[in-house]
């Protein structure tokens, strides 16, 4: 992504942001070359994750920070507002324009992870397999509602490798999982892959894309799991609504329920450019409120979303 010269721009411009964090050497040196004049503006705090022997001018590494930091007591700031603050800026997918940065407090990510709680019905010896992108909503959120309850988390590679997911849930004894269907058909599809070698394994959570009823049914045929879950969110109001997909609910051949809204959600679908509610089975646009929904975005746009 970092070779996208319009949208990475797009990005520091409007974060502006004071640390900023690379995975790789070679992404610096993108950086270096095609943003050095806001990199210079703004960036207080260069990091890159996997550095070379020599690092660039500038830059440091997460273990070069360790060993100069010999207290966090310069972190604490009595005049946070831990309800209030954005503490998340997640950007929208910007499928049909540039990417806006949605605002996100504690507020809003606490009620997210108390609704997954209760909805997963989560507890301290759940051991999921954390496999998501690192730098993904999806993966963030999920890595604090498990560890919100004391469960552990089994990050099988650097980056998605169906070999090693797959090892990580037989070995690692994994009871939950968090994929996009992709993911589930890349370990599905491995020359060796037995489905009898999985055990333990209570729960798939789709989402990311559209989920189709097969994949539901895929998950629990190949991977013996007790049920599916589906959720339904979007940069702006993360984990609008969920279902559980077990062994008593019909499954229809071309749709696939998201369920009922999370505790404190509302939602409803009205006509273009307007707030009048439709009629069932009538499309339109979708309209939500409730306390996972952002505080609005970076760029202090107002109105509809």
């Amino acid at each position: 992504m970092l070779d996208k010269e319009d949208l990475v721009r797009n990005y520091l411009e409007q974060l502006r942001p004071g640390v900023l964090v690379v995975g790789e050497s070679n992404g610096v040196s993108i950086l270096e070359k095609s943003h050095q004049a806001i990199l210079s503006a703004s960036v207080l705090v260069k990091i890159v994750v996997q550095a070379q022997e020599e690092k660039a001018p500038g830059w440091t590494t997460f273990q070069d920070l360790k060993t100069e930091a010999n207290s966090a007591e310069h972190l604490k700031d009595p005049d946070v507002d831990i309800h209030n603050d954005t503490c998340f800026i997640v950007f929208t997918s910007g499928t049909t324009a540039l990417p806006k940065a949605c605002l996100h407090t504690g507020a809003s990510i606490s009620a997210l992870t108390y609704n997954s709680i209760r909805f997963e019905n989560l507890d301290k010896d759940r051991i999921s397999l954390a496999q998501l992108p690192a730098y993904h909503i999806w993966s963030i959120t999920n890595l604090i509602i498990l560890w919100s309850v004391g469960g552990k988390a089994l990050l099988p590679a650097p980056v998605f490798n169906p070999v090693a997911s797959v090892k990580a849930i037989t070995e690692g004894r994994c009871t939950d999982v968090h994929l996009v269907p992709a993911m589930l058909m890349a370990m599905t599809s491995l020359s060796n892959f037995r489905p009898e070698s999985i055990k333990g394994l209570r729960s798939i959570a789709f989402g990311g894309t559209l989920i189709r009823p097969s994949f539901t049914l895929a998950a629990r045929k190949d991977l013996s799991v007790d049920h599916t879950v589906v959720f339904y969110g979007m940069s702006e109001a993360m984990g609008i609504a969920g279902f559980v997909w077990g062994d008593s609910v019909a499954v229809s051949e071309d749709s696939c329920s998201i369920g009922k809204c999370a505790q404190g959600m509302s939602v409803k679908i009205c006509s273009a450019n307007s707030k009048d509610p439709l009629e069932r089975n009538i499309s339109g646009d979708l309209h939500v409120s409730g306390p996972s929904v952002m505080k609005g975005y970076l760029t202090g746009e107002i109105g509809d979303f």
